[in-house]
């Protein structure tokens, strides 16, 4: 009989465990989404992100493009060879910050984009 009562909690716990896990939302990218105000490229450059944002403007190119994405804190442009998505589109994306120096005289008119590695996840709003 104790046999089975432990076989019956054994069972029961794990039963508990799964629901729990199911229920939770996945967080996985939460922890570790840079907000695009945090980009600071010359202490981030080409090191991989996770960004999430909604999509505002697209430019094609003849191999992949560009598009603009905005999060509350900011907005940047992402370069991919990736299909691309759509306007008004969330997407979640992994991508490399980089920056292009642009010199003029005495100021630094330089800006910082991403180039996406992977577009993990893309939602209609």
């Amino acid at each position: 009989m104790l046999k089975i009562l432990r076989h019956a909690a054994s069972i029961t716990i794990v039963s508990l465990l799964l629901t729990g896990l199911l229920a939770c939302e996945p967080v996985t990218f939460q922890k570790g989404l840079t907000q695009i105000s945090d980009l600071e490229p010359d202490e981030i450059k080409d090191n991989e992100i996770y960004l999430k944002g909604e999509v505002t403007q697209l430019a094609k190119f003849l191999d992949g493009g560009a598009y603009e994405i905005q999060d509350k804190t900011g907005n940047i442009w992402v370069i991919t060879e990736n299909a691309l998505p759509e306007e008004g589109e969330q997407v979640l994306i992994r991508a490399q910050v980089k920056y292009e120096s642009i010199p003029v005289g005495q100021l630094e008119l330089g800006e910082a984009y991403v180039v996406e590695i992977e577009q993990v996840e893309r939602s209609k709003v």
